[in-house]
């Protein structure tokens, strides 16, 4: 599955978890710019902005993004999700916050 396969739905969750991540450290390193930019990419750079305008405003809590992530039902979405999550979390200096953020959401989703 691609990034641009996802639905909108499923576009915010990924946005609002990776925007956890890069928070985690309090810092946003060059390697999660990086990061940011292939999926930005992979997404349309419109599709990805608007979409993190809207993450912020729909998904402001952990419990926001926790209903909305448990609210996506498919596997395959689910998989490109954590994955990018884990990717996010480990191009850099991995912090325990955001290990504990990648546990956390490959819980939630029991994997």
């Amino acid at each position: 599955m691609e990034y641009s396969e996802l639905t909108r739905d499923e576009r915010l969750v990924l946005v609002a978890l990776l925007d956890l991540v890069i928070r985690a450290d309090d810092r946003f390193s060059e390697e999660e710019a990086a990061e940011v930019e292939r999926i930005s990419a992979s997404l349309g750079s419109e599709v990805y902005n608007a979409t993190a305008v809207k993450a912020r405003a729909r998904l402001a809590t952990m419990d926001d993004i926790q209903k909305a992530a448990l609210a996506l039902d498919r596997q395959e979405a689910r998989e490109l999700i954590l994955t990018a999550v884990q990717d996010m979390a480990v191009v850099d200096e991995v912090s325990q916050e955001e290990m504990q953020l990648v546990e956390w959401l490959s819980g939630l989703w029991g994997y």
